[in-house]
């Protein structure tokens, strides 16, 4: 394994440590910030050829539903048409700018969140959505936009 792979599985497994033993200290914290899912994003602004995005997704929304109590497949088939959406919008955008990247997360925050909440109600229509999903969809958006802007260029550096 060279340098570039040790990071990269560093960081991984970093991420997702913090995300299952340190992210369910803190209650409201894993509803507005998810690790596997800003991994996802960044590996999605990168230009490197690897693994499909969308399979990359499914794997990250596999262990999220493993570490969850909701209905399992729900985070698999969002972060997996988020990594599709970002394999197939690569060459729409201008990734370089942190600010079109912010934004970006933003939106696919919200649209994952969406779709996984549509994915719940689907499984179960007695749950529906209610008064706190509202809350914490927009916060989440802000969260991982500005985690976005402020991170990924350092990342980028190392």
């Amino acid at each position: 394994m060279d340098r570039l792979r040790l990071r990269d599985w560093l960081l991984v497994l970093g991420l997702l440590g913090f995300s299952v033993f340190l992210l369910p200290l803190i209650p409201a914290l894993p509803l507005v910030f998810d690790p596997a899912f800003l991994l996802l994003v960044f590996l999605g602004f990168q230009k490197s050829r690897g693994a499909p995005l969308w399979l990359i997704g499914a794997g990250l929304g596999f262990l999220k539903d493993l570490a969850g109590g909701g209905p399992f497949g729900a985070w698999l088939v969002s972060f997996a048409l988020i990594g599709w959406i970002l394999t197939h919008g690569r060459h729409l955008v201008e990734w370089e700018d942190p600010l079109v990247q912010s934004l970006a997360a933003a939106l696919l925050t919200g649209l994952g969140w969406t779709l996984y909440g549509l994915l719940v109600v689907m499984v179960d229509p007695e749950v529906g959505w209610n008064r706190w999903w509202w809350f914490w969809w927009p916060s989440a958006m802000g969260v991982h936009g500005a985690a976005v802007y402020l991170i990924f260029p350092k990342l980028k550096r190392i």
